[in-house]
């Protein structure tokens, strides 16, 4: 008798590499967390942690320089604007990371949405680093440099929401691919049980018919 595990396999590899459900982040600047280290989440978190708090010091410190001087030109209002905007867009990340978490796959907010999230936070923050950063601006020299923490954090936190967004997708693959060996396995048991029931040609009720 003829066993059907290695047909069993293949058409499990080969279910497999056809599903369209299953997309596969690219693993370019990848880095692999070793062991002991933070994760990439708790990576991406703490540098969401540090953007929402450089925001915070950013936008208050310009509000304290217009209330100050007295006075606030368009470019003004604009700084003021990209810190307020960055501090509710990041308390939005760290409430939704809290929300969904434990069903992303689930959830409209993948990991690959919140790194385009992410991403558009960095947008958000270029120029107004340099309206900022610019001459003669009413910004004090702490919102300065806060302003440039929360770039580089929105940077780094993008980079990390990419790395999670591939260990997440690594582990929907590895999971997928257990479950089809499962099915596999079961499908062969079941083909045997089959095989086993039905009578050979050596049995004398398969001689009478």
């Amino acid at each position: 008798r003829v066993s059907r595990r290695g047909a069993s396999e293949k058409d499990s590899a080969r279910a497999l590499e056809m599903s369209p459900d299953i997309p596969i982040a690219p693993e370019f600047f990848t880095r692999r967390v070793k062991s002991g280290e933070p994760s990439s989440v708790a990576r991406k978190l703490m540098a969401q942690a540090v953007l929402w708090f450089a925001s915070l010091v950013s936008f208050a410190s310009m509000a304290d320089s217009i209330n100050t001087l007295n006075s606030c030109n368009g470019a003004c209002w604009y700084c003021l604007v990209v810190g307020v905007g960055s501090f509710g867009y990041t308390i939005f990340l760290l409430v939704m990371n809290y929300v969904s978490e434990g069903s992303r796959d689930k959830s409209w907010f993948s990991p690959r949405f919140e790194m385009q999230l992410m991403l558009v936070l960095v947008v958000w923050w270029i120029p107004g680093v340099g309206y900022i950063s610019s001459a003669g601006t009413i910004q004090s020299g702490v919102g300065i440099v806060f302003s440039w923490i929360a770039l580089l954090a929105g940077v780094y936190g993008t980079y990390q929401a990419y790395n999670s967004w591939q260990e997440f997708e690594s582990m929907r693959l590895a999971g997928s691919n257990r479950a089809l060996r499962v099915a596999g396995d079961l499908d062969e048991e079941l083909a045997q049980a089959v095989y086993d029931s039905a009578p050979s040609e050596s049995d004398p009720e398969f001689e009478a018919r």
